[in-house]
């Protein structure tokens, strides 16, 4: 996995890893934490910022989120599944997409304010 990742890095050159913040509250499986984590601690290995964000939930389900991240940013509005998925079905990979805006749009914010 760390060769994979590596040579991402190397493949994409980034100046920034945006990445889910997986402390207290992070509702993702056990494995994808432990993916994340190495995302991190390979962005260190290549001297990257990687800044951590906690997944905004400002919305009542991933398929408002993707809707409301299309309207706002028109370069991902194609990837917007067709329909709103049943209770039953697994969430479609095109969410992925909307996840990763949404963890570049709370990057961008800064830190949030409280008080």
């Amino acid at each position: 996995m760390r060769r994979f990742l590596s040579g991402l890095i190397a493949d994409y050159q980034p100046d920034v890893v945006v990445t889910e913040s997986i402390a207290k509250g992070c509702l993702k499986h056990p494995r994808t934490k432990v993916l994340i984590q190495a995302l991190q601690e390979e962005a260190a290995q290549h001297e990257l910022l990687d800044v951590s964000v906690p997944l905004p939930r400002a919305y009542p389900s991933k398929y408002e989120r993707a809707v409301a991240l299309a309207e706002r940013h028109a370069a991902v509005a194609g990837y917007l599944p067709k329909r709103r998925p049943m209770f039953y079905e697994n969430t479609p990979r095109g969410y992925l997409l909307f996840d990763a805006v949404a963890l570049a749009e709370a990057a961008l914010a800064g830190p949030s304010k409280v008080g």
